[in-house]
């Protein structure tokens, strides 16, 4: 009897592949959009703009709010001079249709590797992230620290749920802390599960706060720095509304959580999950020792302050000292090398870990390369402004 084949589902691609995809649909549209340009401004040091047409030609005049306003840009000029604005904008009402450039198989080929290369100070930046990240999770730092937490707070149950929040939300907002919180479950659901509470507790608290740190990233440079980038600004600017937005949604959270969990411990049988409660108790207090902890060294503690202490470093560098990528990959490479020293670790053993865990963000560097290759299409394609124009109409 033949066995019958199994047919193969369908699988959505990768990042990669999708943007592959992407960017060859990119080059398509070169042939069919029309091409066309704004003229662009560039802010100088010396207190003046160049405007370049599209033709090319180059005009400079001094920069002033007089002129800004003339020409219809709602930016204010400070902008311009404290850094924000970093790239070339366009002029509002100076678009002109131009030569059509079509973009064809060798160009997206080349697209993809100018891509990594007009990339490459992200890319370094991205990577060094990872190796500290990497270190920190070898080390185990954050799950002692969430240990540590957890007894400190024990008969203060809603103040564990605020603080083991406000702790993973900000690990979302600063470094992207997801995935990496899956560690923290087998942690905190015994010590939850203690408190009286249900396992619905423990995954919301997890769960929604890194989910609400992702999403309100205010310094995270796989989010909102990289996009920054990519946009010409600086990643500084609208952060007080995204702080502003990580807050108040935090709030209101944490008030859903606080009064499912109140309902929870006050009567069990309120629990959406009651009927399994029985089994996720067997299973994760039969063996547990509440007189356990993880240890939560002094290395431990300054290797969570450097890492904390070095987000505000960057944040002030470059708000008010001008920094951009090199400086700020400057001052994480800085912080990899005393968490080295921190982690006890041997000398091979801190640079193979820093090693591993920036090997594990290489897919999300040649990922960023990638889409920046589909701005250099469309840019190099002249139809980006066409894009933009089509859309104001």
């Amino acid at each position: 009897m033949k066995k019958s084949k199994q047919k193969k589902g369908f699988t959505f691609p990768s990042a990669s592949t999708v943007l592959f995809i992407v960017l060859i649909f990119a080059a398509l549209l070169t042939f069919i959009i029309p091409a066309g340009i704004y003229s662009r401004l560039t802010y100088n040091d010396d207190n003046t703009f160049t405007i370049v047409d599209h033709e090319g030609t180059e005009t400079q005049v001094d920069a002033s709010e007089e002129f800004l306003k003339e020409n219809n840009i709602s930016i204010p000029l400070e902008s311009f001079k404290n850094g924000s604005i970093k790239k070339p904008i366009a002029i509002p009402n100076t678009y002109e249709k131009i030569e059509q450039n079509p973009q064809g198989p060798k160009e997206i080929i080349l697209a993809s590797i100018q891509g990594v290369e007009d990339s490459v100070d992200i890319i370094v930046f991205v990577l060094i992230i990872g190796g500290i990240i990497g270190l920190l999770n070898e080390t185990g730092t954050l799950n002692a620290g969430m240990s540590a937490l957890s007894k400190k707070t024990k008969g203060k149950e809603f103040l564990m749920i605020v603080v083991v929040f406000s702790l993973i939300a900000l690990g979302g907002t600063t470094y992207g802390l997801a995935e990496e919180s899956i560690a923290l479950y087998p942690i905190l659901l015994p010590i939850f599960l203690l408190a009286g509470y249900d396992a619905i507790v423990v995954i919301g608290t997890i769960y929604l706060a890194s989910c609400i740190g992702t999403m309100y990233s205010t310094v995270n440079p796989f989010s909102v720095v990289i996009a920054s980038n990519a946009a010409g600004i600086s990643f500084t600017s609208g952060q007080l509304y995204r702080v502003l937005g990580l807050v108040l949604t935090s709030v209101v959270a944490l008030i859903y959580i606080g009064s499912y969990a109140k309902k929870v411990k006050k009567d069990p049988s309120k629990s959406i999950i009651a009927e399994d409660m029985p089994r996720i108790k067997k299973k994760f207090l039969t063996d547990y020792d509440d007189n356990y902890q993880e240890d939560f060294s002094l290395n431990k503690k300054l290797t969570l302050v450097v890492f904390v202490l070095t987000f505000v470093v960057m944040i002030w560098g470059v708000q008010s000292q001008g920094w951009w990528f090199e400086e700020m990959s400057g001052i994480f490479l800085l912080t990899a090398i005393i968490i080295m020293f921190l982690s006890g670790m041997g000398e091979k053993q801190a640079v193979s870990t820093f090693m591993q865990g920036a090997s594990d963000l290489v897919s999300v560097a040649l990922i960023i390369g990638l889409a920046r290759g589909i701005n250099i299409i469309l840019d190099n394609g002249y139809i980006s402004d066409t894009l933009y124009t089509m859309l104001q109409i």
